[in-house]
């Protein structure tokens, strides 16, 4: 039920978001919330941060990340990013602006679907790089629309 994630969610007890592609049935018990797509096809997110990052400079890259791809913010699914982002409230601000959920991909997921440019955080904290891992994760068909930006 939509109570009992939401509740899981602000004890920081929700599981892993698991994304399955069809065609597949799925059967689920009372506390598994179902997220189906609609049918406009709008773009991901991905979303990685320096720690502290501010509302500002989240609103600014996803800004330009979007003219990048020709998108606009109605054109925005969700924010997508790492389980290790939970607690960024510049993102997490930033998003509720722009009306946008997050989703936030375990570590074992965004591995399933690493980015094609290298990242430092593999070699530091044995992540790969937050950003297009998630966005390839999120996305409809698995496709990085932009590659990873730097924003300052």
């Amino acid at each position: 039920s939509t109570v009992a994630t939401n509740l899981a969610v602000l004890n920081d007890e929700l599981g892993p978001v698991a994304r399955l592609d069809g065609p597949k049935a799925v059967l689920v018990d009372d506390d598994v919330t179902v997220l189906k797509r609609n049918g406009d096809d709008g773009v991901v997110l991905g979303t990685g941060s320096v720690s502290g990052a501010k509302k500002a400079q989240f609103l600014t890259a996803w800004e330009q990340a979007l003219d990048d791809a020709d998108c606009d913010w109605d054109d925005v699914d969700f924010v997508a990013t790492g389980t290790r982002k939970a607690d960024e409230p510049g993102m997490l601000d930033a998003a509720e602006e722009i009306g946008a959920g997050v989703v936030y991909f375990e570590k074992e997921t965004l591995t399933e679907f690493e980015g094609p440019t290298p990242s430092r955080s593999k070699e530091l904290i044995g992540w790969p790089g937050i950003a297009e891992a998630s966005a390839i994760a999120g996305g409809r068909d698995h496709e990085l629309v932009v590659e990873k930006q730097r924003y300052d």
